[in-house]
C-alpha cells in the first residue's frame, strides 16, 4: 500500500472516531496532523532509500 494511501486510511479512520467519541478527542488529533504527516514522510525516505 502506497504511503498516500495509508495517509488516507489513518485520517479517515481518526475522523471518523472523532465523530463518534464523546471524550477527548487526542489521540485522533494526532493521528490526523502526527501520525498521517510522519507516514508519507517515511514513504518518501523509505523510497528514497531503495533506489539508492
Amino acid at each position: 500500500m502506497s504511503s498516500e494511501k495509508m495517509t488516507l486510511n489513518f485520517a479517515g479512520f481518526a475522523a471518523f472516531s472523532m465523530l463518534k467519541s464523546d471524550g477527548s478527542n487526542w489521540t485522533q488529533l494526532l493521528a490526523i496532523f502526527i501520525f498521517a504527516p510522519a507516514t508519507v514522510l517515511g514513504g518518501a525516505f523509505g523510497l528514497k532509500r531503495s533506489n539508492n
